[in-house]
């Protein structure tokens, strides 16, 4: 709080005491989205926009924009916390990095931003520098939010390209999927990663086959999956050990039992490895 000042003789009246929290979502290591910048980057925003520092900054670590603000741990967190001080008759300031920390889409932005100015919280977006507090301001927002979607779905246009080029070379992308087994190519790529590629693992060829048949004969996705077990026949994934997490600092894990549900045959059926397959195969 600033006390009364004086200045060329006029009197700076005393502020009123302000509300000031930081948000922010950690999503990938990338350096400028850290925890640590971000936390540097609202701290010295801060000062400048409420005349001290951060209450407290709530953090959502490893949770997709995908998720509406008002559902993930940190956003309930803060919502609360800026509805209680609004309760008090306390002004409340919520200090962002970047637009899509708050969300992935125009829509969601959207909707969490008129949410909180209709509680009477005010939002400033420090990429864009921009104060919700007033019209031009929620309209730049709405702005930028579209060119941060916009981006997005370049940078996802251009992954998918490679994935499909890759495919299309008949490189691994991802894990080997049942149909396939892999060997190294000799090469390596950009990261020093040796360069796989799939080569036909007849049997399990033979089974995507009969599935695809038996599906489109009528028989339910259940009963294929019933009788593949009944049969013995593995999944890809049998056998591996799983990783299926910490408990006490220690890494808990077990082998996979390989049975075939429901799910997994309609995974096979949907994979675009599998699409190709039996794409060839009508088309011979």
């Amino acid at each position: 709080m600033n006390h009364l000042s004086s200045f060329a003789g006029a009197t700076v009246p005393e502020l009123l005491p302000i509300a000031c929290f930081g948000y922010g979502r950690v999503s990938t290591n990338k350096q400028g989205l850290s925890r640590e910048a971000q936390t540097s980057t609202i701290e010295r925003a801060a000062q400048f926009h409420a005349g001290g520092v951060a209450g407290e900054i709530f953090f959502d670590e490893d949770v997709s924009g995908c998720i509406p603000f008002n559902e993930r741990p940190g956003g309930k967190r803060l919502l609360a916390a800026a509805t209680g001080c609004l309760a008090s008759g306390l002004p409340v300031t919520i200090i962002v990095t970047k637009v899509d920390r708050l969300g992935r889409d125009t829509v969601d932005v959207s909707q969490t931003v008129t949410q909180l100015t209709q509680l009477g919280v005010r939002v400033v977006f420090l990429d864009i520098n921009v104060d919700t507090r007033t019209a031009m301001g929620r309209a730049f927002m709405q702005i930028a939010a579209v060119f941060a979607e916009l981006e997005r779905e370049r940078i996802r246009e251009r992954i998918q390209t490679t994935l499909d080029l890759k495919r299309s070379q008949n490189l691994v992308v991802g894990t080997v999927p049942y149909g396939w087994d892999d060997r190294p190519t000799g090469a390596v790529n950009k990261s020093g990663k040796p360069i796989r590629e799939l080569i036909p693992n007849a049997a399990e060829q033979a089974v995507i086959l009969e599935i695809a048949r038996r599906k489109a004969a009528g028989v339910s996705l259940e009963a294929i999956a019933r009788d593949l077990n009944r049969r013995g026949v593995p999944t890809k994934r049998r056998g591996e050990t799983l990783n299926i997490g910490h408990v006490a600092g220690q890494c808990r894990e077990k082998k996979a039992q390989g049975f075939w549900t429901s799910g997994t045959v309609r995974k096979l059926l949907t994979n675009k490895s599998t699409q190709a397959l039996l794409a060839q195969h009508e088309a011979n």
